[in-house]
């Protein structure tokens, strides 16, 4: 059973966290640029019932705070540890989808003892590449109310197949629709921006076992950034879906949440 909680950190923001089992060692999940906690739903309702998960709605997206500032990736990093220090998580492993996985990335290299596993879904070593700058390009052009055509158009490009079993793309758009206009543009800016090169360059301080998740039909992160992701994190795993697109954990959500399990479970705690 899913339960949508509010969520208020120490800095006095709250967020959407949708939250199954009892959370003593739960699953983190961080969604990508647009999404919500239920871009994880179809993972989510294939989760064991002896496991627990956390999927947290990120600054600007969804239900949660919309403040006018904040929208680094550094700043997302900061937002996900207040929400595990509010629900007592000390250590979890991270799942991130897209942009979550910058973010994991970060807690990974500046809070190294909250994560105990990274999955990254759909990643890379930076998104600054020329599909995610062309956006940006239209994406500065937005005001409000922001088309649903544009959304629509956005949410079902990320996917080569019909969605797996929990997820709906009407929902998903009704979740991205919750974003205005300022939220799209800074936190995409934030995300082409984001290198973390003040922290570790390399990645090769990150020491987790970490697991690489990708779809060959993936149109926006392209399968030498994956083999270079794989590269630059030292013992990871690189599992490749065949014929499924960038929303992978949307696509084939029961496979992702298997596999991700499995590779928690293989490779320890």
């Amino acid at each position: 059973m899913i339960d949508v909680k509010r969520v208020q950190t120490a800095a006095g923001l709250e967020f959407e966290a949708a939250c199954c089992g009892d959370l003593e060692s739960p699953i983190v999940m961080l969604h990508g640029y647009g999404d919500s906690w239920y871009s994880f739903n179809g993972m989510l309702q294939a989760l064991p019932d002896d496991k627990s998960a956390v999927a947290i709605t990120q600054r600007g997206h969804g239900n949660s705070a919309k403040p006018e500032d904040g929208y680094s990736i550094q700043d997302y990093g900061r937002d996900a540890l207040g929400v595990l220090d509010a629900l007592d998580i000390s250590q979890a492993p991270v799942v991130g989808h897209s942009m979550g996985t910058f973010i994991a990335q970060e807690i990974a290299l500046t809070a190294p003892s909250r994560v105990s596993h990274l999955v990254l879904i759909a990643s890379a070593v930076t998104a600054d590449n020329d599909v995610v700058a062309g956006l940006a390009e239209e994406v500065a052009r937005l005001s409000d109310p922001v088309p649903r055509a544009f959304v629509q158009e956005f949410q079902g490009g990320t996917c080569a197949n019909p969605l797996g079993p929990g997820m709906a793309l009407d929902q998903i758009v009704d979740e991205a629709m919750l974003l205005p206009a300022r939220v799209w543009r800074d936190a995409l800016q934030g995300l082409l921006a984001y290198r973390p090169r003040d922290v570790d360059p390399d990645l090769s301080s990150i020491d987790c076992p970490t697991l690489v998740l990708w779809g060959d039909e993936d149109s926006l992160f392209l399968e030498a950034e994956q083999t270079r992701l794989n590269q630059k994190i030292a013992g990871s795993e690189l599992m490749i879906y065949e014929g499924v697109g960038h929303g992978l954990h949307w696509e084939a959500p029961v496979e992702a949440m298997t596999d991700t399990l499995s590779f928690i479970e293989r490779r320890g705690a």
